[in-house]
């Protein structure tokens, strides 16, 4: 079976491998698609082509006025079309081969399995043409996957005859190692570490809750909050591009990583499963994508947009609850299978099912 990697322009695998090399991602190929090559010899990834500054103007009006990258995909295409199945995670890009297969015409084509991240978040705001073109081109799509369960009633109202799975997301293992919960250490204040970059994340519900409060100790970790929001508070701290070996440190340093977010279907995920594989106790607002991932009791629960909820959650949080839960995460964790190769082997069975299918059908 020959896969291809279709990733977002910007992950180019190659000078992926060399940031992790230095430390700065978590994986050797974006999202852990590395390790396909566990599974099958002949695995490509799709390379970003210099275009120089007009091509990239040209290619991102055209993704900004379609949600596809169409550009990208051309530029792929002999890897693409050569392909027995091409796997996908981002939106954008499995439209843009779905729309790449249907143009170019050609008899033979590869299975897709199309990954959603943004698409049925933000369905509703669409208009009929784009709406149109999407479901055209899910319509050619094999499988459509997607990592949070509050996506599979509006992927079968939208296109009621696609074939839609959840897949579950998955971390680096190698990076974040599944750690039991560590034994308590004297401090004065609650430590608090909330990351992200999700435009779901709600940073002032966050600063409203612990900062200023001289009762916690709050490190935040997400390139939209501005060093102006928390200048005044002498219990934040805001480092910038933290490596891998800096982000386990604040993993295994907190007494709670923090999910806050807005409401939403799908994000809160990354965070939530690298903190629970380390051991640590999460904090989530009830909405988005983690409730997919964690049950009661696995992870703590807060209102969403809601800062006294959020403190009341940490401050009733027990030494002896807090580890509970953690090693009640962790355990969900191991046994539901969230690292990467987990998901890229996810990725694999599902690929052998649709081609054992289209073999039964010729």
């Amino acid at each position: 079976m020959r896969i291809h990697v279709q990733l977002n322009y910007g992950l180019d695998a190659e000078k992926y491998a060399a940031r992790h090399a230095a430390g700065l991602v978590a994986d050797v190929a974006p999202y852990g698609f590395h390790h396909a090559r566990q599974f099958e010899k002949e695995v490509t990834f799709s390379r970003d082509r210099d275009e120089g500054r007009l091509g990239s103007v040209i290619r991102r009006a055209i993704r900004r006025a379609a949600g596809l990258d169409f550009l990208h995909a051309w530029h792929n295409r002999k890897a693409i079309l050569e392909a027995d199945v091409v796997w996908t995670m981002i939106d954008s890009d499995y439209l843009a081969v779905a729309a790449l297969c249907i143009l170019t015409g050609r008899k033979r084509r590869p299975a897709i399995i199309g990954n959603n991240v943004w698409l049925f978040e933000h369905l509703e705001h669409f208009g009929p043409l784009r709406r149109w073109l999407y479901r055209r081109l899910i319509r050619r799509v094999d499988l459509l996957t997607v990592h949070s369960r509050n996506y599979l009633p509006i992927a079968a109202e939208f296109v009621p005859d696609a074939r839609t799975e959840l897949m579950y997301f998955g971390i680096s293992c190698a990076t974040f190692v599944p750690t039991r919960p560590r034994d308590e250490t004297e401090h004065s204040a609650i430590r608090i570490v909330a990351a992200g970059n999700d435009p779901t994340r709600d940073w002032p519900t966050v600063l409203a809750a612990f900062a200023g409060d001289p009762r916690f100790e709050l490190v935040i970790v997400s390139n939209k909050v501005r060093d102006a929001d928390v200048a005044a508070f002498d219990n934040v701290r805001l480092p910038r591009n933290p490596t891998m070996a800096e982000f386990k440190d604040l993993y295994e340093w907190a007494d709670f990583t923090v999910v806050p977010m807005r409401e939403n279907k799908y994000s809160g995920i990354t965070v939530a499963l690298e903190a629970a594989a380390m051991g640590g106790c999460v904090v989530s607002s009830r909405t988005g994508g983690v409730p997919t991932y964690f049950d009661e009791g696995e992870v703590l629960y807060c209102r969403p947009g809601d800062p006294d909820d959020l403190r009341n959650v940490v401050v009733a949080c027990t030494a002896e609850k807090r580890r509970a839960v953690a090693e009640k995460g962790r355990q969900r964790f191991l046994d539901s299978g969230y690292c990467t190769e987990d998901m890229i082997r996810r990725y694999h069975d599902a690929s052998l099912r649709l081609l054992s299918k289209d073999r039964a059908l010729a």
